[in-house]
């Protein structure tokens, strides 16, 4: 998968591509649009920011979630979803799913020694 970033970039590449043929090589036509894919190439970083402050803030109301340190975990998530082709679903790291694990077991734990002394 693709951010929507990267694709129009993609998409504003082959235009240029086209320009030869459609618009006779138009030097304005083809300085705007140099303009623009630079534009979008400078957006890449906020784009990979929102994403990444998107999906901390899923994982903080996640129930269950830790707040400690998310990077390594966004890391995977941001390099798994846009970072290759073909697509491939977000996998969460081993080191997460035994964390979440823990958590759980404290949680039921805790209920369960509330409700005792009940």
């Amino acid at each position: 998968m693709k951010t929507a970033m990267k694709e129009l970039i993609e998409s504003l590449e082959e235009i240029k591509k086209e320009l030869n043929t459609k618009w006779d090589g138009d030097p304005l036509a083809r300085r705007g649009i140099v303009i623009a894919i630079n534009e979008a190439a400078n957006l890449l970083d906020k784009e990979k920011e929102q994403i990444d402050s998107s999906f901390k803030a899923g994982m903080d109301y996640a129930e269950f979630s830790f707040p400690p340190n998310f990077n390594n975990e966004w890391e995977e998530y941001y390099n798994q979803t846009y970072n290759q082709e073909p697509k491939k679903e977000y996998q969460p790291s081993e080191k997460y799913l035994k964390k979440q694990k823990e958590l759980m077991e404290d949680f039921i734990w805790n209920k369960m020694k509330r409700r005792a002394k009940l």
